[in-house]
């Protein structure tokens, strides 16, 4: 399963175009803060087809590896918090074909 690969791949472009868009809910991204990140609307997750996995422990952090994003030398993962998605950078400490494990303080148990 891809877990963030439709808001990796879709987002960007949306996030990018309506940084200064009015707040409407009708669009994917409806509301983007520089502190929180950015709110997408029910109708944007299922259009993205988004699966959101909640974090249930911690220590290890243990992700699959579809969730992982790539940008320059850095890489994240997009946390949900709240309704607001936000790309939080990680170490990634070791990695297969299915799964993750990384260190991150931004990373806490339900996100």
């Amino acid at each position: 399963m891809n877990y963030f690969r439709g808001i990796t791949l879709g987002l960007s472009i949306f996030v990018y175009t309506s940084a200064n868009a009015e707040i409407n809910t009708k669009k994917a991204v409806y509301e983007i803060s520089e502190k929180d990140g950015f709110k997408v609307s029910a109708v944007g997750l299922k259009n993205i087809d988004v699966m959101i996995k909640p974090l249930v422990k911690t220590r290890p952090i243990v992700l699959p590896a579809t969730s992982l994003v790539y940008l320059k030398e850095q890489i994240g993962v997009y946390r949900l918090r709240g309704d607001w998605f936000k790309l939080v950078f990680v170490e990634v400490e070791r990695k297969n074909e299915s799964d993750a494990q990384v260190k991150s303080r931004e990373l806490n148990e339900g996100d």
